[in-house]
């Protein structure tokens, strides 16, 4: 790999860092240097030889950090329009039925082109799988090899679920909901199978490049042996644990009912809640799992985009950053946000908290590090604790950094009548201004073409995907419809009950 010299651009080494008109020199897969003249004879970072690239008008910021998704739902978008999650989650399933290993590597190859191309560089991939199985799993990382973007997949497992408990509680049956939901559900020994064969044969692929996270779907869906044996795994080979934590008033309930405490607190008894952890959602926990969260140094994943498109609530996020506690920012799916955006996520999180009575307000600059270095957490690169996380640069580009970042043009309206740099990247910027990407010291991106993946040919097949579903799904099979119906009864039901 050729060293490079960007020359005469502007660069956002990390939020309150901002250098204009320098060298941005990489040596190999790092930043070597930022400054005026780093690239100058004598005392150049730059090895002989090196490639350059004019700058001049152009912006380097760190590459985005998609911290939560699920490569999969690329080919159901516009699923359960009109629907809560819990009824979503019925339609979704309905209408997504199996996905063979081809439909895996289109997925992610579509949703990894469409984040490229928006300066996106590194994803963590919360992988559903129907069956969860090796083949599939394989698909999937081989295809984020050949993208060339950092990806961090999260194979996601559940072996119970405790809502009909709270069902019960309120003289409800959701059992077709249930058995709709976990299609073809493994027993807890497979699914930590499949999980050791993602660690073993995936962890620190691609020189660290490709990394897994265990990942139980959520605390209402996993048994303690399915939580504490994932935790396990993880920790042996020097991984994290990515969960999704009550998304909605009614997981917030059931896990009320069935473990009588918080879902946050079934976690913090089991030990698990520490640096290594991530918690996509996290809207319904309440003042004393806001402490615990910060206290254990976890990382809540903010999903603005689905949390509204669901109507599932608003994560409390101003009150989480006053106490100190590490935010990341997500799209989720893109049947839930409709898009691999993090621009669309950043204004989402950056609008959707202010409240001209508060204290505090959720600013462009931390916006940033939550879909920087907040995310980088979330990739638990530092064996699943908070030292390692980031101390290597990465979601910066300070010297000695991995060089994964992206070149905007500012020239483009978003940006080119811009008075505040960082409010308007947060707040005007959509990804039109993005023009070249970079991973690792590697250009993936060029002119907003991406290099690695064949865009039209992907394009094609996903789009063939999606409309095989759609036509599979239509009319929704009556095992689905029954779901949809006893999903929409008990969040009913406990509306009516009140807290």
């Amino acid at each position: 790999m050729r060293d490079l010299v960007v020359r005469g651009c502007d660069v956002l080494v990390e939020p309150g860092d901002l250098r204009e008109q320098v060298d941005l020199v990489l040596a190999g897969e790092r930043v070597a240097a930022v400054g005026v003249g780093a690239a100058g004879v004598g005392g150049s970072a730059a090895g002989a030889g090196a490639r350059e690239l004019d700058g001049r008008g152009l912006l380097a910021i760190p590459g985005l950090v998609n911290a939560h998704t699920h490569s999969p739902e690329n080919c159901l978008r516009g699923v359960g329009e009109g629907l809560g999650l819990e009824p979503w989650l019925m339609t979704m399933f309905g209408a997504g039925g199996d996905l063979d290993a081809e439909a895996h590597e289109v997925t992610v190859l579509a949703g990894a082109a469409e984040m490229l191309r928006n300066g996106t560089t590194s994803v963590i991939d919360h992988l559903w799988m129907t069956p969860p199985s090796p083949r599939a799993l394989d698909a999937a990382l081989r295809a984020y090899a050949a993208s060339g973007m950092r990806a961090t997949v999260a194979p996601l497992m559940e072996d119970r679920d405790v809502t009909d408990q709270l069902a019960a509680q309120l003289g409800l049956d959701v059992s077709a909901g249930l058995v709709t939901a976990l299609p073809e559900a493994l027993g807890t020994t497979e699914l930590l199978a499949v999980l050791r064969h993602a660690f073993e044969t995936w962890h620190g692929a691609e020189d660290g490049r490709l990394r897994i996270l265990a990942g139980p779907g959520g605390v209402q869906w996993a048994s303690d042996e399915l939580l504490l044996g994932s935790a396990e795994l993880a920790a042996r080979h020097g991984g994290g644990v990515h969960i999704h934590l009550l998304e909605t008033t009614v997981q917030a309930a059931a896990c009320r009912a069935a473990f009588g405490r918080s879902g946050l607190q079934r976690l913090a008894d089991l030990g698990l809640v520490g640096p290594g952890l991530s918690l996509p959602h996290s809207v319904w926990i309440e003042a004393a799992d806001v402490e615990t969260i910060a206290a254990g140094g976890a990382t809540v994943v903010h999903n603005p985009a689905a949390n509204t498109r669901l109507g599932s609530g608003r994560a409390p996020i101003a009150a989480l950053l006053r106490a100190g506690a590490h935010v990341a920012l997500g799209t989720d799916g893109s049947a839930s946000s409709d898009n691999q955006s993090v621009w669309d996520a950043m204004k989402l999180a950056a609008l959707i908290h202010n409240d001209a009575d508060a204290d505090v307000w959720v600013g462009s600059a931390e916006v940033l590090r939550m879909a920087t270095t907040g995310g980088v957490r979330v990739m638990a690169r530092g064996g699943g604790g908070a030292a390692g996380a980031t101390a290597d640069g990465l979601g910066t580009l300070r010297p000695g950094a991995p060089a994964d970042f992206a070149l905007l043009d500012r020239r483009v309206s978003g940006l080119a009548g811009a008075f505040a740099l960082e409010p308007s990247l947060v707040l005007s910027e959509d990804g039109r201004a993005v023009r070249h990407v970079f991973v690792a010291g590697r250009q993936l991106v060029a002119d907003g073409r991406c290099l690695t993946i064949d865009e039209a040919d992907v394009n094609g097949r996903l789009r063939e995907l999606a409309q095989r579903r759609a036509r599979d799904a239509d009319p929704l099979p009556a095992a689905v419809a029954r779901a949809v119906g006893q999903m929409r009864a008990l969040r009913q039901a406990l509306a009516e009950r009140g807290p």
